[in-house]
């Protein structure tokens, strides 16, 4: 059975859909994802369940699931998470017009990943030398004298030696993550996407060994021109280890949430979109972390701080929030003004997915604050370029680059004639 709810919208559960063991498990494991609100004359003796800010599927029993959808266009959403985990090269978009929920971008998602691997192994899974330490009958690679001196009762010869194997971080990152994905659950076990990943782990989990992989090892890989092509499939899978949280224990199997923290994703994003298409006289810093001078014990994590690349002086401090407010808060412009003092950067803004029925600006001594908004309704890019045209603006940059503002212009236009 599945409850259905949308981000940061509380929805009302018949109290019988929902036993006290089971919300009070959800409230323990998934406190910080999910609000509970119990049963009272309040809620007219229903469940009351908000989520803040996450959206996916949370198990709740063995046949009982809490689904939480997105507010943001599924075409979007894939959008997003294109630029947030730098998957280009995997041209997702083919044939997901068809999706109309997460279960649905997870199922396509993990068929493109279950794909790209069986076509990885027709063209031989990328292998490389390690190092091995053995005892064997014969001699293999070098000869470890030292040891067999040490042990002379025992006939065989201690080796060092190099092994060609497929067995290493870039293939088990692979094997990992496909474990997950079956693992999960989410995907229907008549579904085209079940089919492919069980292919694709078959073929793959006799030569690599089946271990625990965590998101952060994926970034100790190097690349070089024979596994390139690993780089977009390892995105992917990071995808999948990122949002798979730990294994909610409620009934008698194992499964673990699929949980999107739709407020990271909004920041890696605009970081993203950012990145690539801000002009090459500036570069963006992102999850920047600064201290005042006078008391470095107090340190701040910043969203992104641009700069001016010729002379590397910060322009502007920024702060996306995930949020619908009528205006900003107090506490949010707060701490994006002190962000910008700790920076000494004489503007600061905050970034918001829609628009507020104004925008709002202030002076503060010398600092000057101003809301934006980087529209997450209709086509992303052209949203893009709308935002981008506004913080030109508010940096009093529109005569700087003049040529590349009449060709944005031109697009914004076109976009609208459409």
């Amino acid at each position: 059975m599945k409850m259905q709810l949308q981000e940061y919208q509380q929805t009302f559960f018949d109290r019988d859909l929902l036993s006290r063991d089971e919300a009070l498990s959800l409230h323990d494991l998934y406190g910080s994802k999910v609000e509970i609100t119990f049963p009272s004359p309040l809620t007219d003796n229903m469940w009351g369940i908000t989520s803040k800010g996450y959206v996916g599927i949370i198990p709740v029993s063995d046949n009982k699931t809490l689904e939480i959808q997105t507010k943001v266009d599924i075409a979007n959403l894939f959008g997003m998470l294109e630029y947030a985990y730098n998957l280009k090269d995997l041209r997702f978009y083919d044939g997901m017009a068809s999706c109309k929920s997460l279960e649905d971008v997870y199922e396509k998602l993990a068929v493109i990943l279950a794909k790209r691997v069986l076509d990885r192994v027709k063209r031989g899974l990328y292998r490389d030398y390690i190092s091995e330490h053995e005892t064997l009958p014969y001699v293999r690679g070098r000869l470890m004298l030292d040891r067999k001196l040490r042990d002379q009762v025992n006939v065989n010869l201690p080796c060092a030696f190099e092994e060609n194997t497929a067995n290493i971080l870039e293939n088990r990152i692979l094997l990992w993550t496909l474990w997950t994905i079956l693992r999960s659950g989410i995907c229907s076990s008549r579904s085209e996407a079940v089919k492919y990943v069980r292919k694709a782990y078959r073929t793959i989990c006799g030569d690599i060994a089946c271990l625990q992989v965590k998101k952060d090892d994926i970034l100790q890989v190097l690349y070089n021109r024979l596994n390139d092509d690993y780089r977009p499939l390892h995105a992917l899978c990071r995808f999948f280890l990122e949002n798979t949280g730990p294994t909610c224990e409620v009934g008698n199997k194992n499964i673990p949430p699929f949980l999107i923290n739709m407020e990271n994703l909004f920041e890696v994003f605009v970081a993203a979109w950012l990145k690539k298409n801000l002009p090459s006289e500036f570069f963006l810093e992102s999850q920047e972390s600064v201290s005042f001078k006078e008391n470095n014990w107090l340190r701040f994590q910043i969203d992104m701080v641009l700069y001016e690349k010729k002379t590397g002086t910060p322009l502007m401090v920024m702060d996306t929030k995930y949020k619908a407010p009528d205006k900003p808060s107090t506490d949010d412009v707060q701490q994006v003004i002190a962000y910008a003092v700790a920076k000494d950067c004489p503007k600061a803004c905050l970034i918001y997915p829609q628009a507020f029925d104004r925008d709002f600006e202030c002076q503060i001594q010398e600092l000057d604050f101003r809301t934006f908004q980087f529209n997450l309704d209709g086509d992303l890019d052209h949203s893009g370029e709308i935002f981008l045209d506004q913080l030109y603006d508010f940096l009093n940059l529109q005569d700087a680059f003049p040529e590349k503002l009449q060709i944005r212009e031109s697009k914004i236009r076109n976009h609208g004639n459409h």
